[in-house]
C-alpha cells in the first residue's frame, strides 16, 4: 500500500487508480469507499478508462452522484464562495466537464478564488493570462499571479515563475533567480522544477555547473516519472558526468523516456545506438543457469526482460522467471512479482496475490 500511495501522491495515475481499488476492497487497508470515489474521479479525470467505467456502475446502482447533481452541488458552493468549489466549476468551464465550456467565467471563478488568497486559485488565473484563456494575453499579469502563489511557497507558482525568469516572459530574463524558484519547488516534491534545476546544474545556468547535483536532480525526477528527466540522467549516464559512465543505464532511461513520448530520448536511442550495441550482454550463461533452478540466476534474468536489457522487453516472460525465483525462496524475486500482480504488468492484476508476495519479501 505505501508504494503505490507514494506513487498516488507524486501524481501517477495508476498509482490513484490503484490506491483507489484498495481503499474500495479493503486490501492493506481499511475500507473507505469515499476515500476510493475521490481516487477514482481523480484518475478518472486523468483519463483512466477502468476507473471512468467503475464510476459509471457505482452511479447505475444509485452509489454516486450523477453529473447533473454533482454540477448542482459544485454551482451552489461556488455561489456561496467556496473557493475550492469555484476552483473546480472553473475547471470544469475551461474544459466543458459536465458544463458548457465557458472560458470568460472560469477565469472569474478563478478570480473569486484568488482574491481570497487560495494560492492554486492564483496559479490557474496567472495560467490564463499566460495562455490568453478567457482574457487577453498578459505576461506580466501571469508573473503577477504567479508571485502571489509563490510567495505562499506553492510549489507549482514558484516553478512556473521560474519558467517565466529563465525564458524572460513578463518579466526580465533571470536565470539565477530561475534557479532559486525551481530549486525552492524541487525541494517540495515538484518533478517539473526538479528536472528544470538538474538542467540548470547541468548547462551551469544560474549556478555554478555542477554534473553530480544535475544526475541527482534528475533521478528525483525521473522517480516520479518525468520524460525529460529521463533524457538527462541518460545523457549523464551515457557521457559519464556526475555518476559512473554506464550505456546500459543510459539504454534503459532513454528507452523509458521515449515510451513517455520524450522525443530527445528517440533520437538518443539512435545517436548513441553503437556504444548501446557494443555493452550488450551476452545472456546465455544466465539463461543456462536460470534453467538449473539457479533462483539468483532466476531473478537477474526476470530483471533484463523488465528492462529490456539484450533480450526484448516481454513483461509476462519478466513474470514467469520472478514466480519461478520467487518459489525458490529468492526475496528480490517476491518483490517484483508482488508489484507485477500490484500492476497488472505480464500477469493478471490481484491485489490479494500482490499484498501476499510482498509481505513474503519483507
Amino acid at each position: 500500500f505505501e508504494y503505490f500511495e507514494k506513487s498516488a501522491a507524486q501524481g501517477h495515475v495508476q498509482g490513484i487508480a490503484t490506491i483507489g481499488k484498495l481503499y474500495f476492497q479493503g486490501h492493506g487497508v481499511k475500507e473507505d469507499r469515499q476515500k476510493a470515489i475521490e481516487c477514482f474521479e481523480r484518475a478518472a479525470s486523468m483519463g483512466d478508462e477502468d476507473c471512468k467505467r467503475f464510476l459509471g456502475m457505482l452511479m447505475a446502482n444509485g452509489d454516486y452522484p450523477s453529473p447533473e447533481k454533482q454540477i448542482e452541488e459544485l454551482l451552489q458552493k461556488a455561489k456561496n464562495g467556496d473557493a475550492e468549489a469555484l476552483i473546480q466549476l472553473g475547471c470544469r468551464l475551461a474544459t466543458g466537464n459536465g458544463i458548457a465550456q465557458d472560458t470568460v467565467e472560469a477565469v472569474n471563478c478563478f478570480l473569486d478564488a484568488a482574491k481570497q488568497g487560495n494560492a492554486k486559485a492564483q496559479t490557474l488565473l496567472a495560467g490564463c493570462y499566460q495562455e490568453g484563456q478567457g482574457v487577453p494575453k498578459d505576461e506580466s499579469e501571469a508573473v503577477r499571479w504567479y508571485q502571489m502563489a509563490a510567495e505562499q511557497g506553492y510549489a507549482i507558482a514558484q516553478t512556473h515563475l521560474g519558467i517565466c525568469y529563465y525564458y524572460g516572459k513578463g518579466v526580465e530574463q533571470d536565470h539565477e533567480k530561475a534557479a532559486k524558484l525551481y530549486l525552492a519547488a524541487a525541494e517540495q516534491g515538484d518533478s517539473n522544477a526538479q528536472y528544470n534545476i538538474g538542467d540548470c546544474y547541468y548547462n551551469g545556468h544560474g549556478v555554478p555547473q555542477d554534473f553530480e547535483q544535475a544526475a541527482a536532480w534528475f533521478a528525483k525526477s525521473a522517480r516520479q516519472g518525468d520524460a525529460g528527466a529521463f533524457h538527462g540522467l541518460g545523457l549523464c549516464c551515457v557521457q559519464g558526468l556526475g555518476v559512473a559512465k554506464d550505456a546500459r543505464a543510459a539504454m534503459t532511461l532513454f528507452r523509458k523516456g521515449a515510451e513517455l513520448g520524450d522525443t530527445n530520448c528517440v533520437l538518443a536511442l539512435e545517436a548513441f545506438k553503437n556504444e548501446f550495441e557494443a555493452e550488450m550482454p551476452d545472456l546465455t550463461p544466465l539463461i543456462e543457469r536460470a534453467k538449473e533452478e539457479d533462483a539468483e540466476a532466476q531473478y537477474l534474468l526476470g530483471m533484463h526482460y523488465i528492462q529490456g536489457l539484450g533480450v526484448p522487453q516481454n513483461f509476462k516472460e519478466a513474470a514467469k522467471w520472478f514466480r519461478k525465483a520467487a518459489k525458490l525462496g529468492n526475496a528480490d524475486a517476491m518483490y517484483c512479482l508482488g508489484m507485477c500482480y500490484g500492476r497488472g504488468e505480464g500477469l493478471k492484476e490481484n491485489f490479494v496475490e500482490a499484498e501476499r508476495w510482498l509481505k513474503k519479501a519483507a
